[in-house]
């Protein structure tokens, strides 16, 4: 009898299951996108307050927070395009994602490659300044470079821009940042995993301590959550790239992501 072939999840036989669960890791974008026909419904959460605010901010839960919900849409297996709205300054981001390679699949290249690329505008202006003034617009560009070091075990490399990074603060002048992200991912369970990245800047604009996040991804059915603890309350490029405002290495706040494929 022939060996039956190890299907993934994305139901193509022979293959393993992708290196990522979620099209983010954390903030950083992952290798994947939704297939063609899908719709990507996609929740992100941070609250404001940190978990050194102790009981009478409930360790940061009792309080505002910034929310960015997002479409995302599979135009073929390989590209897809994203709508997404943070109250934060009331920004709206638009993008689109290509996958350039596949892992073991495409050239037999050792790592998967996928662009995203952008704009998001910022709503919130003086009333002297015109919506779509230079100030206001920022443009987005990150390539998601993946590889499977194990079965367990998921590495990414995000070359990352974000452009007038800079100008959304009062007072200050427009300037862009150039950043490398990192990150991993580690399977404990069938459907658990730990997740964590790092995002230092090479260049440009940078505030005083560097993004980073630590977490938790479960998978159930249709949906992936993230549950994390991070230092930067961005939820766009250009936003968590120049870095975070907790200075303090061991404070941070309260975070999650829920994706829903439909």
């Amino acid at each position: 009898k022939k060996k039956a072939l190890k299907r993934s999840d994305d139901g193509i036989p022979g293959l393993e299951p992708p290196s990522f669960a979620g099209v983010t890791l954390i903030n950083l974008p992952t290798t994947e996108t939704p297939r063609r026909g899908e719709v990507l419904f996609r929740v992100s959460h941070r609250f404001y307050y940190s978990t050194s605010s102790g009981s009478g901010q409930m360790y940061g839960l009792d309080g505002p927070a910034f929310v960015l919900l997002g479409l995302e849409y599979g135009i073929r297996d390989c590209a897809s395009v994203s709508l997404g709205r943070s109250n934060l300054d009331d920004e709206v981001e638009l993008s689109t994602a290509v996958v350039l390679a596949r892992e073991g699949r495409d050239f037999s290249l050792p790592f998967s490659a996928t662009l995203r690329a952008g704009v998001a505008l910022t709503t919130t202006r003086p009333e002297e300044r015109d919506l779509f003034d230079a100030d206001n617009l920022h443009l987005l560009a990150q390539l998601a470079l993946s590889r499977r070091v194990t079965n367990r075990i998921s590495l990414l490399v995000v070359p990352s821009y974000a452009g007038n990074t800079r100008a959304p603060r009062p007072g200050s002048n427009r300037e862009n940042t150039i950043a490398l992200g990192v990150g991993a991912r580690a399977v404990v369970f069938e459907e658990v995993a730990l997740v964590g990245e790092w995002i230092p800047v090479l260049s440009g604009f940078e505030m005083d301590v560097e993004t980073w996040g630590l977490g938790v991804e479960a998978r159930k059915g249709g949906h992936v959550f993230h549950v994390f603890l991070n230092n930067a309350y961005g939820l766009t490029p250009n936003r968590y790239l120049p870095g975070g405002d907790l200075l303090d290495g061991g404070d941070a706040r309260l975070g999650f992501n829920i994706y829903r494929t439909f």
